[in-house]
């Protein structure tokens, strides 16, 4: 997935709408992700939530510039 850097600024920059756009962009990309480790839907869900959670604690220390994919995973 190719992420637009705009959103990634606006996401840098605190705002919560740019933050909604990305977790419905990656939520069930992470999910399948995690599920495909540890086939347990419960802890998979969880850990998503987690991971997004991380995301907008540290929404400020994302570089827009670099690619979002790896930072994410």
């Amino acid at each position: 997935m190719k992420m637009d850097g705009n959103l990634l600024i606006d996401l840098k920059n605190g705002d919560e709408k740019a933050f909604e756009t990305l977790f419905w962009e990656y939520n069930q990309h992470v999910y399948h992700f995690v599920y495909s480790l540890l086939y347990d839907k419960s802890m998979a869900a969880d850990l998503t939530q987690n991971v997004f959670l991380k995301i907008w604690e540290k929404h400020e220390t994302i570089d827009p510039e670099q690619n979002f994919d790896a930072y994410l995973f």
